[in-house]
Formats: C-alpha cells, sequence, structure tokens
C-alpha cells in the first residue's frame, strides 16, 4: 500500500493502484493472510488483495488473520470474537476482568 493525499491506496507490484475506492486505513493495514483490514467511518471490515469487501465494515476493532481466524472486538461492551475468512463467528467470549478505575 502507498498513501496517496493522506488516502491508503492499493497497489500492484509495479506501484500501479489496483482500485481508488474510499478507504481508510487501519493502523496495521497490511495483508495477512491475504485480507487487510479497513475502515468505513468508525467501523473496520477486511479486503481482498483487489480492493473488494470481503467483510464488510462491522467491527469497532479488529485485528489481523492468522491461520485463518482473526480477533475482533467491541471495546464498549467488552465482547471479543474470532471470525473466519467468511466473517463468521467461530468463539464469542466476554472480558468479566474487573479493571482498577484510573
Amino acid at each position: 500500500m502507498k498513501c496517496l493525499n493522506s488516502r491508503m491506496a492499493l497497489i500492484d507490484k509495479q506501484g500501479q493502484p489496483l482500485t481508488l475506492e474510499d478507504f481508510e486505513a487501519s493502523p496495521s493495514s497490511e495483508f495477512h493472510d491475504g485480507l487487510a483490514e479497513m475502515a468505513e467511518g468508525s467501523l473496520y471490515g477486511y479486503i481482498d488483495t483487489a480492493g473488494a469487501w470481503v467483510i464488510s465494515p462491522q467491527f469497532p476493532e479488529t485485528y489481523p488473520f492468522s491461520n485463518g481466524l482473526a480477533q475482533v472486538g467491541w471495546p464498549g461492551k467488552h465482547e471479543w470474537a474470532y471470525i473466519d475468512k467468511q466473517g463468521k463467528t467461530v468463539w464469542k467470549g466476554t472480558d468479566t476482568c474487573k479493571y482498577p478505575p484510573f
């Protein structure tokens, strides 16, 4: 990826843009397992190397894919899940830890 006008664009191996869709990159917008995290507004989803949404933006927090799974979360609800490359939840949990006030 390279930055064009303070936006991220997908480029091919020769440096040519693959798509001009209006993506916002996440802090770790790199491809892992063939998918990269991208934002639309305040929600994140995943795109493939052609720049098409594979998992639509629906998560407040995402992490890169690894071995076919990615962690996603809803921090305000203290909920986390692992999804597969089709966006199906394979495990979901709730953080029940009691954190000290700061």
